[in-house]
């Protein structure tokens, strides 16, 4: 009986020792998932950090091209100025640019906040400021708007954008564009012929090492782009998107 109450009490101070055991494990487990992902955190932060930087640092010292002519007249330059009201419809064909298939594409714009540099189409699908640069799309949102649009269209002007998007799949991805504005030139869409200003936009997503080649044709006074090409090339070579958006019609609400 003696060795019975024996073996028993060591048993019980092996699992006790064991359970001991297991709770220190899972305690340093969790310190290390912790310590794991703070340190994530922190590398995103400092990434986003290091954008921002170089992203102003080129927006400071962005200039025009010095060939700008500069006589009385000139039709290289104009303010880029979009009015919105609700029930604006900028409708759009999509064309994939290898099976030529098209796809339409309406926006409409259903709430503009002055106040909060604000318009949503479509009831929250997409959102922009009041310049048209993306806040959010159908993919996800921008931790800050994708600067697409400098508030004066000159032929020349150079800038950068810079800004994270956090995805509907809860992927997150880092982005950086050099944007140029080439040139001024005529373009016929379905929606018409218009004298448009050219947008080079070459771009990053930082993440998945993908370039982005986005060119964009603008029009003062219309507020939606004329024309929008995108082209996404993966860091293996493959071309994962090449599409372009073409306006067919819009109308202004009264």
């Amino acid at each position: 009986a003696d060795r019975e109450r024996l073996a028993a009490l060591e048993r019980a101070q092996r699992e006790r020792a064991a359970a001991a055991e297991r709770q220190a494990q899972a305690a340093r487990e969790a310190r290390a998932a912790e310590a794991a992902r703070l340190a994530t955190e922190e590398a995103e932060r400092l990434k986003v950090e290091q954008l921002r930087q170089r992203a102003e640092q080129a927006q400071s010292q962005a200039q025009p091209d010095e060939t700008l002519p500069a006589q009385p007249g000139f039709q290289g330059q104009a303010p880029h100025r979009r009015r919105y009201r609700v029930g604006d419809v900028y409708e759009y064909r999509v064309i994939d640019r290898f099976s030529r298939r098209e796809q339409p594409l309406t926006l409409r714009v259903t709430a503009v906040d002055e106040d909060a540099d604000l318009v949503v189409y479509n009831d929250g699908e997409q959102r922009t400021d009041l310049m048209g640069n993306t806040l959010a799309n159908e993919r996800g949102s921008m931790s800050t708007a994708r600067q697409f649009y400098p508030a004066e269209l000159i032929v020349g002007k150079r800038w950068s954008s810079a800004f994270r998007q956090d995805r509907k799949s809860g992927w997150v991805y880092h982005f950086r564009y050099d944007l140029k504005v080439e040139a001024r030139e005529t373009i016929t869409v379905p929606a018409g012929t218009f004298e448009a200003f050219r947008i080079a936009a070459q771009g990053y997503n930082v993440d998945l090492g993908a370039s982005i080649k986005r060119t964009i044709w603008v029009v003062p006074g219309i507020a939606g782009d004329v024309a929008h090409e995108t082209q996404v090339r993966l860091r293996n070579g493959d071309i994962e998107q090449y599409d372009r958006r073409e306006l067919v019609r819009f109308s202004r609400a009264p």
